[in-house]
C-alpha cells in the first residue's frame, strides 16, 4: 500500500496535480509590455504605461461611485479543490470611505463554478485615507469546478489613489 501511494505521489508531482507551493505568477511591474499582455480590464479600467510610478501599479479614481478595477486571469485547472494564496503590496492616497466595508480598495480573489457559485474573497483589513506600503494577503478555497478564476486590484465605489507591487499568487494547499 505504502509503496502504491509514493507511486502515485511521484507520478503526480510528475505531471504537476500536486501544487501545493507552486507560484502561478509574480508581478514587479517592472516591464509595462508584458504586464499589459497579462493584465485584462474591468468596467472603466484598462492597464496603461502610465499606470506606472514609484515601482509600482498606479491606480486612480476620481469617481466615488465608480470602479476602477484590473484583473488578471488565473488558469482554473490549476487552482481547482486547492487554497490560493496572493500577496501584495499596496499603498494608497486620499483613498475615500466607501459607503459599504466590501467596497474601496481591491485586492480580490474572484472565482465562478459549474455549480453556479461565485465568489469575491478580498483581503482584510480594507484601508482608507493615506497610508504606505503594507502587505495585504489574499486566500481562497477554491471549488473543485471552478471555471474561471483571476485576482483584481483597484478601487471600487471609493475615490483616490492606489499603488499596487510585488503581487504573489500561489498554491498553499
Amino acid at each position: 500500500m505504502k509503496r502504491k501511494f509514493l507511486t502515485f505521489a511521484a507520478a503526480a508531482l510528475a505531471f504537476g496535480t500536486l501544487s501545493a507551493g507552486e507560484v502561478l505568477f509574480e508581478e514587479t511591474f517592472a516591464d509595462a509590455e508584458s504586464t499589459a499582455k497579462n493584465w485584462g480590464q474591468a468596467g472603466a479600467a484598462a492597464f496603461s504605461a502610465d499606470g506606472f510610478e514609484n515601482g509600482g501599479l498606479k491606480i486612480a479614481n476620481d469617481n466615488p461611485k465608480g470602479a476602477r478595477l484590473l484583473p488578471i486571469r488565473i488558469d482554473a485547472a490549476k487552482v481547482r479543490g486547492k487554497k490560493l494564496k496572493v500577496t501584495s503590496m499596496v499603498r494608497g492616497e486620499n483613498v475615500s470611505k466607501p459607503e459599504k466595508p466590501y467596497l474601496g480598495v481591491k485586492a480580490m480573489i474572484y472565482y465562478k463554478a459549474a455549480s453556479g457559485d461565485r465568489q469575491w474573497i478580498e483581503h482584510k483589513p480594507k484601508k482608507d485615507g493615506t497610508f504606505g506600503w503594507e502587505e495585504v494577503v489574499t486566500q481562497a478555497d477554491i471549488p473543485a469546478d471552478a471555471e474561471d478564476v483571476s485576482f483584481q486590484v483597484g478601487l471600487q465605489e471609493s475615490s483616490g489613489t492606489v499603488w499596487f507591487d510585488d503581487i504573489k499568487a500561489e498554491i498553499v494547499e
